[in-house]
């Protein structure tokens, strides 16, 4: 999904960053979501998912609406107000995000 997935064995400091030269710290912890990747994920219904999940940034990077950053808070959201698109059914369009 959208969010990513990891499981950590230890943890890496910011020495070991900055030694692999691992700047951009922000974009590596965060998911890092754009236009064209919502796109490939949810065909033409790819902007109404935007509309209600999605802010966009800054270089049109799109990142979760402030409530809907965690798995919690969007299968909460999917289950009060479903959202279908086109040809996906509203467990698609979750799983898509997550």
């Amino acid at each position: 999904g959208l969010g990513g997935r990891f499981s950590p064995s230890h943890a890496i400091g910011k020495e070991e960053l900055d030694a692999r030269g691992l700047w951009d710290r922000q974009r590596l912890s965060r998911p890092y979501v754009r236009a064209h990747l919502l796109e490939r994920r949810f065909g033409a219904g790819w902007e109404a998912v935007a509309r209600r999940f999605l802010d966009q940034g800054q270089h049109g990077v799109y990142g979760f609406k402030p409530g809907l950053d965690t798995e919690a808070a969007l299968l909460d959201s999917m289950e009060r107000d479903p959202l279908t698109v086109q040809g996906m059914s509203k467990e698609q369009v979750l799983e898509g995000l997550l």
